[in-house]
């Protein structure tokens, strides 16, 4: 049996690193093969740190919310420890010095560094690797650049993909057939996530929805960009904020062989 044969929605797991998907759609408009959604919050991250040689002075503080220069951008789609390379000039790597420069109320705790964290790509086996598209996903921001998508292989979600509506004239890619159902759009962190995480509060649990990024700007709004909340539609917070969780997503070959899980009714292995 082939990943293609599996219907939208259906769990699927790959085998080296664990993660659960589900299937999103199989040859999404302007994607390659079949995009999977991680079916859970893996971890916390930083969108991109505080910049402090930034001559803008925002960035100095909430680092870019540009998804094509961004810390998570690189990380998703690195294989090695030593991954982390300036995006640009005034590019600062998400470490727990530049974390701590973040604009908070609480403390200046540097939560949930990655700097040093392997990229994202080791986590999974090398037959699941080489069978990754690098694709165009559609990165918008008011200031171009000249930059209208990113090559990559992993990628954080859009506010269209995930069917949220937002007065913001950005609109990057279209919904993923899985988000037709709506409730497909909130996740539980899983509990590797949680035992990763420098951030404990209670309510960051298996049993609870958890916020995610998504890899819309806020519009005009230097440093800002959206996330999916609980119970806003269009919330949106600083790219530096350190506690939201990433939920990434691939696209893979169609024609990946899956096998039913033993375990776990329902779910298909992959890898």
């Amino acid at each position: 049996m082939t990943l293609r044969e599996l219907r939208v929605g259906t769990k699927v797991r790959e085998k080296t690193s664990g993660i659960l998907f589900l299937v999103g759609e199989h040859e999404h408009a302007g994607y390659e093969g079949t995009t999977l959604v991680a079916n859970h919050v893996i971890g916390q991250a930083c969108l991109d740190a505080p910049e402090k040689d930034n001559p803008d002075q925002r960035l100095r503080l909430t680092g870019y919310n540009h998804y094509a220069f961004s810390n998570i951008n690189q990380w998703l789609n690195a294989e090695d420890r030593e991954w982390y390379r300036p995006a640009h000039p005034h590019d600062a790597g998400p470490s727990e010095d530049n974390l701590a420069q973040r604009p908070n109320f609480y403390d200046d705790h540097g939560y949930n560094a990655y700097v040093n964290q392997p990229g994202f790509l080791s986590w999974f086996g090398v037959e699941f690797r080489k069978a990754l598209y690098e694709c165009n996903v559609p990165c918008l921001n008011a200031k171009q650049d000249g930059i209208k998508c990113v090559r990559a292989k992993a990628f954080l979600l859009s506010t269209a993909e995930v069917g949220i509506q937002t007065a913001d004239p950005i609109q990057e890619g279209s919904r993923i057939a899985v988000f037709s159902d709506f409730r497909n759009r909130f996740a539980t962190p899983s509990m590797e996530a949680i035992a990763r995480s420098e951030w404990h509060p209670a309510y960051f649990s298996v049993k609870n929805l958890f916020w995610y990024w998504l890899r819309t700007p806020k519009g005009n709004d230097t440093g800002f960009s959206y996330y999916v909340h609980t119970t806003c539609p269009s919330a949106y917070k600083f790219a530096c904020c350190p506690w939201l969780g990433i939920r990434p997503a691939l696209n893979v070959d169609s024609d990946l062989p899956v096998e039913e899980s033993a375990s776990l009714p329902g779910t298909y292995l992959i890898g």
